[in-house]
């Protein structure tokens, strides 16, 4: 009989494509239990598609990734529970500090206890004496290690770390030797990629090199090719002594393949909805990007208009609320594209689609979020008007206009700002393929604002909130049912 462990991850007959280029051609592998497999390969060769489709960020176009008994097809969601992923970028939050983001993480994760985790990581990886500092302060080293703490918080059976050598230091190297040490030791399946043998040779039990898009076991050296002596003594030891290393990761896999599809409940899922709202909200309170333009953009505007005009309209109610609702949609604009476009460009987009929570409450956050700057916004922006044209914009049936216009208007925006995340011209198509779509509402509400301040009765008023209401409903139904494929998109 064999004493090699059982495979935690199991790729078969991989193929993928990008237009006509086969990027995968029927890639096949396994990784057992107490194993460290090494994936070299130049750039280009398909490295990074292949940990992406293990990592549930992609989808091939044929073969089937297996986690355990668990086909990474029929639960994608729950099995990003048993996965850590260390980037070639950190996916961290520089605005917050080390245990904020990880406290983030974890509540993504939905850990018991995290505090005590959160605790041992930071001091395991000797960052305890950082955790209140802004990770924009730390060394290349630190938020290497902050994002080895960030993929191993949830105590993962599978570790795929991409090119973690990357910037490290001699001791820093030791360390992450060390590290991937112990997590043969505790029975965990580590994928590591890198373009350097000796470190293949150091870290790894075997050795796959990625060319042209096949799968090629390498020769070489005795270490790589075969399992070493070492490491199937101590899968053995594993299974019979105290620890359990295999046999555990093994078990873990089993439960997913019992609670697979079964989700976490609403509870979880409000859970995750207020974490990725608050994060948003504790990141722009540190940075200022997104409020103080909105706000800025949206007072000066309305000054513009009211000089413009001479401050001496006739009928000020008939011209406010056309004025009222430009203002809303460039200065919207003008935060909607960093809603994602900042998550994109720090890499902290990808962290977030690793977390086991469903994309649509990812999206309610994002929501959740923006409509709090656009609330700070209009409040700033209504009393502008209404010192310099003189009309109520106060009433009940006004501010009701604008409390579902912007409910639309946000749910839409966030949409298209995810569609449009990765591209680099986003600050330009944003807008270009948001306004079409957003046209039957901005008219209903101008209409509707118009017929308010015109104080011509609630008779006329009711067509266009009706209106307004059937678009807010129909922009979140085709949310729900669009955010998985533009997630896979991004």
């Amino acid at each position: 009989m064999s004493n090699r462990a059982a495979p935690l991850i199991r790729c078969e007959h991989l193929e993928k494509r990008f237009g006509h280029r086969r990027v995968l051609r029927d890639v096949s592998f396994s990784v057992a239990a107490g194993e460290v497999l090494s994936l070299l390969g130049a750039n280009g060769s398909g490295k990074t598609t292949l940990l992406r489709i293990i990592a549930s960020l992609d989808r091939p176009d044929k073969g089937e990734v297996w986690l355990g008994p668990v086909p990474l097809s029929a639960a994608a969601n729950e099995i990003r529970r048993y996965i850590g992923v260390v980037a070639h970028a950190p996916l961290l939050y520089d605005r917050l500090t080390g245990a904020e983001n990880l406290q983030f993480f974890a509540r993504l994760y939905d850990l018991e206890e995290p505090q005590k985790r959160i605790e041992k990581l930071l001091r395991t990886l000797e960052l305890w004496r950082w955790r209140d500092s802004s990770v924009r302060t730390y060394s290349r080293g630190m938020s290497q290690r902050l994002a080895i703490a960030r993929a191993l918080l949830h105590d993962p059976p599978v570790v795929i770390l991409d090119e973690p050598d990357t910037g490290l230091d001699r001791e820093s190297l030791q360390q992450m030797t060390e590290l991937i040490g112990q997590l043969r030791e505790r029975g965990r399946a580590v994928l590591i990629t890198t373009h350097s043998m000796e470190r293949a040779v150091t870290w790894a039990d075997r050795a796959v090199e990625l060319r042209a898009g096949r799968l090629h076991q390498l020769e070489g050296p005795d270490r790589i090719g075969q399992r070493r002596t070492q490491t199937a003594h101590t899968i053995s030891s594993s299974v019979r002594g105290p620890h359990l290393g295999p046999r555990r990761a093994m078990a873990e896999l089993t439960e997913a393949e019992r609670v697979a599809g079964k989700g976490g409940g609403l509870t979880a899922y409000l859970r995750s909805v207020w974490a990725v709202a608050e994060k948003d909200v504790r990141t722009e309170l540190r940075a200022r990007e997104v409020v103080g333009t909105m706000a800025a953009f949206s007072v000066l505007a309305a000054v513009v208009f009211g000089l413009a005009f001479d401050l001496r309209v006739p009928r000020p109610e008939l011209v406010v609320p056309g004025i009222l609702w430009v203002i809303i949609l460039f200065g919207g604009v003008l935060g909607l594209h960093r809603s994602f476009g900042s998550e994109s460009d720090r890499g902290t987009l990808t962290g977030l689609l690793l977390a086991p929570v469903e994309r649509s409450a990812i999206y309610l956050g994002k929501v959740a979020a923006n409509l709090l700057y656009f609330l700070i916004m209009e409040a700033l922006l209504v009393p502008v008007l209404l010192i310099l044209f003189d009309v109520n914009l106060l009433k009940p049936l006004a501010l009701l206009a604008l409390a579902l216009g912007t409910v639309g208007y946000v749910g839409a925006g966030t949409l298209f700002a995810a569609l449009t995340a990765r591209n680099r011209a986003r600050e330009t198509l944003l807008p270009v393929l948001l306004l079409p779509v957003l046209a039957p509402l901005f008219i209903s509400g101008v209409g509707l604002t118009a017929v308010v301040l015109d104080g011509r009765g609630n008779a006329e008023a009711w067509p266009w909130l009706g209106i307004i209401g059937i678009y807010d409903a129909l922009v979140y139904a085709i949310a729900f049912l669009l955010v998985d494929v533009i997630w896979e998109q991004t």
